[in-house]
């Protein structure tokens, strides 16, 4: 979980395997948080799907995805798609500067016991970064 100006605020602890995001995402504590503050808004990407009709409550956004039945977005759908991604590419950049340091792009050599919190250290590392950043403009 990042904030509007890239800093990663949560880091959930590793699973082993491939696992998808959103099965993911319900296994942790994120969804009932956000549905207790429904002033802070989440969004993901299209593989969220369903995730307002499972967290009702929750100020969570999602693209508009076009069916086999709808085969085109209307102009309203994706001009709101445009600005969900323009929200969201934040949290892309902060991805990127993750996967510089290679824990995310390629195949961890360490013991698994340590991943999470090698990540967690790494995150801290481009908080600072992102901080030094904005305070040097």
């Amino acid at each position: 979980m990042t904030n509007k100006q890239g800093l990663v605020l949560q880091a959930s602890d590793s699973s082993p395997g491939r696992i998808h995001d959103y099965k993911y995402f319900r296994k942790t504590t994120l969804p009932k948080w956000l549905e207790k503050h429904p002033q802070i808004t989440g969004y993901g990407d299209s593989g969220y799907e369903g995730v307002n009709k499972d967290y009702p409550k929750a100020n969570f956004k999602v693209p508009i995805k076009r069916t086999r039945a709808k085969s085109k977005l209307s102009r309203s759908e994706k001009i709101k798609n445009t600005k969900q991604r323009r929200e969201r590419v934040i949290v892309e950049h902060t991805f990127a500067y993750l996967k510089k340091f290679r824990i995310l792009s390629e195949i961890f050599r360490n013991a698994k016991n340590r991943y999470s919190a090698i990540f967690k250290s790494i995150a801290f590392l481009v908080n600072l970064r992102m901080l030094e950043r904005t305070v040097s403009i």
